[in-house]
């Protein structure tokens, strides 16, 4: 048998690929030319389209794909072990995926969440992701959310469930299933070419899904096998699933062809009106019904005409389809054996009882003898065993994914909440620390830019927050609170207006109470007004919240930052920040421990004056307690951007709060990141004076014994203010007043 395909491609993904061939008959088999050896490659169509997650990585590559093997250390360093999923990783996803399904529906009333039950599909509302997302398969992930979202912009949910309940009395779930899934196949083939066409920045994710469900070469070489090339319906819906690939067998089974035909792929797109689309899948029942029915009918009068007797009647359809070509390949020898007998070399007349020229005619009119005879099934060669295992698996997934029911993993409620948690706070990570003294590659910083009640309650603490809050601490607070409203009273200047009018003056405004003037040669009857306001001021308050800040040292900075905070919603051009700074054991264990190795640093945004109100720092920051280690000026480094943009055209002000120089430790198999000593001093110290040539002012705060005070001096100079106890925290006040009141 030879093989002949010609393909015209009017895109990167086969919506509007039209086929063409010729076979020539031989009478020995031979694979299509796509099968062979050498040229096995080209059977997989999507594949060069698409390479893994090559369209997101190109923009995405500097924060969702920033892997943890990018850094210092292993995967394993920084995902919490006491779950097999990283909640931090998988709110990133959904928040990236959610974006794509808004911007191409342009709705943002679409859910998009993760499963808790096994599957991925959409209900119309919400679309369903699998937690099962790896790297290099987001690509797929986001084809997968794309096509669902697809479904609820084009697919008529209640005409849908008003067909198949109508089809539901008169029809077995054998029946009700053959319809849903031909009429989801033509669904899926309209809403993919539509939104293909329409968002072709999109093709990249779409070839990624599709290389998974139907680009692998096992799929080409069952389609070109005579295990599926018998009249079933399973074997239709296989070949059908798989009508857009170029590569199909038009001529395994009867009729397929002009099913394909009536398809149209290239103008698929014509099928605007949803009961147009169940009109042609009801075509399609009937006419694979007809030939499935058809076929029975013969392969029982073949199983008559060799002496089989009714055999297969206790046989199911698939039992009984495995014989169909067996019976034609002996009646087949045996014609050509009597013929060799008789030495006429005339094919003996057919009588097996229809019409047409002596072939039989099933009970429904077809001609089905004529039909089957038109394939190239008895042409193809049989799969191996092991070959039929691996392509049933492949059958299986197809027929999930057309059902909107591909099976992936269970997001547990514990996890569901953790993930919720991460998506709600904003939270980055950076690198920080690269191309240093301390390591090649850096170590990754946690920055998280919102805190919540879920955040909280679900992941607080790992970072230093915890989910009760005791009555003293509650009390300070409420105390800071209330010195913060009287503070905000001695900064209302800032609100004021102070305005200076010059009059007699040859330029400016004419002064019309000078007017009079002119008629004694006074020419000077101009004025001008100077209005004197203080310029806005970008303040950012970031305290250590190491563990050797707790007690009297960490309650005193947090006093001092609820009543800063207080202040600044009384005051209209002060924009305040406040953050906390410390590590977290990457180990997945929650709260300090000296013998924590894997420590991870992370910058903690709990304030911002043009985000949260005065309710928020009453609730929130009675929460905060001391955690573990000093990253000091690696934090600085990962905010440093971010830091001098906001401060940009401001009187900007940073103020740091601490107890000790800069220290973290980090090791593991990979390596070791130490920071501390000398040169932790000095890395701190660069990120203050680039601070510093940005124009902001910085200020260094130390609570403790002048002892230690002198390591810290070294980092940050005259800069540096020393503060022996806790309870001398309020000369920050004082400065702060003095700086933000001067003209």
């Amino acid at each position: 048998m030879v093989v002949t395909l010609e393909f015209r491609s009017l895109g990167n993904i086969q919506f509007s690929t039209q086929f063409s061939h010729r076979i020539n008959m031989s009478t020995s088999k031979k694979s299509p030319w796509f099968l062979s050896n050498e040229k096995k490659e080209r059977s997989n169509f999507w594949k060069s389209r698409s390479s893994g997650y090559s369209s997101s990585n190109y923009w995405l590559k500097d924060s969702i794909f920033e892997k943890k093997q990018s850094y210092f250390f292993d995967d394993a360093d920084t995902v919490e072990k006491e779950s097999k999923y990283d909640h931090m990783q998988l709110a990133q996803y959904q928040r990236a995926i959610s974006n794509f399904v808004r911007i191409l529906t342009g709705r943002g009333d679409i859910q998009v969440k993760y499963n808790n039950g096994g599957n991925s599909y959409t209900d119309g509302k919400t679309i369903t992701l699998s937690p099962n997302i790896k790297e290099k398969e987001f690509d797929t992930a986001v084809g997968l959310a794309l096509h669902e979202a697809s479904h609820i912009l084009y697919t008529d949910f209640p005409k849908l469930e008003e067909y198949m309940n109508g089809a539901r009395p008169v029809n077995t779930s054998d029946q009700l299933d053959q319809r849903k899934v031909l009429l989801n196949i033509v669904e899926d083939l309209y809403i993919d070419a539509t939104t293909y066409r329409s968002a072709p920045g999109y093709r990249g994710y779409y070839s990624s899904l599709y290389q998974k469900y139907f680009g692998d070469k096992k799929i080409v070489e069952g389609l070109w096998s005579q295990d599926f090339a018998e009249p079933t319906w399973n074997n239709y819906l296989l070949h059908i699933c798989n009508i857009r690939n170029p590569q199909r067998n038009l001529e395994a089974l009867p009729g397929l062809e002009g099913m394909f035909n009536m398809l149209d792929l290239s103008n698929i797109t014509r099928m605007s009106n949803f009961q147009d689309r169940i009109d042609l899948s009801v075509w399609l029942y009937e006419e694979i019904n007809k030939y499935v029915d058809a076929t029975k009918e013969y392969q029982q009068q073949l199983q008559n005409q060799m002496g089989n007797g009714g055999a297969g009647g206790d046989n199911n359809e698939e039992e009984m389809m495995k014989s169909l070509n067996e019976l034609l390949e002996q009646m087949a020898d045996q014609d050509e054996q009597k013929s060799d007998g008789d030495g006429s070399g005339n094919e003996q007349e057919d009588n097996s009882g229809g019409s047409g020229e002596g072939k039989f005619t099933a009970s429904n009119g077809v001609n089905i003898q004529e039909e089957i005879e038109g394939t190239n099934a008895l042409d193809l060669d049989k799969l191996s065993d092991k070959a039929k295992s691996q392509l049933k698996k492949l059958i299986e997934q197809q027929r999930e994914f057309i059902k909107g029911q591909p099976k992936k993993g269970k997001l547990a409620k514990a996890d569901q909440q953790k993930v919720d948690a991460w998506a709600e706070v904003d939270m980055e990570k950076k690198t920080v620390g690269a191309n240093s003294e301390f390591s090649k590659k850096g170590v990754p910083l946690y920055i998280i830019n919102e805190i919540t009640p879920n955040f909280i309650t679900n992941l607080g603490a790992t970072y230093g927050l915890r989910d009760h809050v005791y009555s003293r601490d509650q009390n300070r607070i409420n105390d800071a609170i209330n010195r913060g409203k009287l503070l905000a009273k001695k900064l209302q200047l800032r609100n004021e207006e102070r305005s200076l009018k010059t009059s007699r003056l040859d330029s400016g405004k004419i002064d019309k109470r000078l007017l009079h003037e002119i008629g004694f040669d006074n020419f000077d009857i101009f004025s001008k007004v100077n209005i004197n306001t203080y310029k806005p001021s970008y303040i950012h308050i970031s305290i250590d919240q190491s563990g050797s800040m707790e007690g009297s040292k960490f309650e005193a900075a947090m006093e001092f930052a609820a009543m800063f905070a207080t202040a600044s919603k009384y005051i209209n051009n002060i924009h305040l920040v406040i953050s906390l700074r410390s590590t977290f054991d990457g180990s997945g264990k929650s709260g300090w421990s000296r013998y924590a190795t894997q420590n991870t640093p992370y910058l903690m945004y709990i304030f911002d004056s043009k985000k949260h109100n005065i309710q928020h720092i009453r609730n929130t920051f009675p929460k905060a307690s001391s955690n573990n280690l000093t990253p000091e000026g690696l934090c600085f480094d990962g905010i440093m951007k971010d830091t001098i943009q906001k401060s940009a055209n401001t009187e900007a002000y940073f103020i740091n709060i601490c107890d000790g120089e800069p220290y973290m430790m980090y090791s593991s198999d990979n390596g070791k990141f130490d920071y501390q000593g000398d040169k932790a001093r000095q890395h701190s110290k660069k990120q203050m004076q680039r601070m510093e040539q940005s124009g902001m002012k910085f200020i260094t705060y130390f609570i403790g014994s002048r002892h230690d005070f002198g390591a810290v001096e070294k980092c940050y100079g005259k800069n540096a203010v020393h503060l022996q106890r806790a309870d001398e925290i309020g000369v920050i006040t004082k400065t702060m007043n003095k700086r933000l009141l001067a003209v």
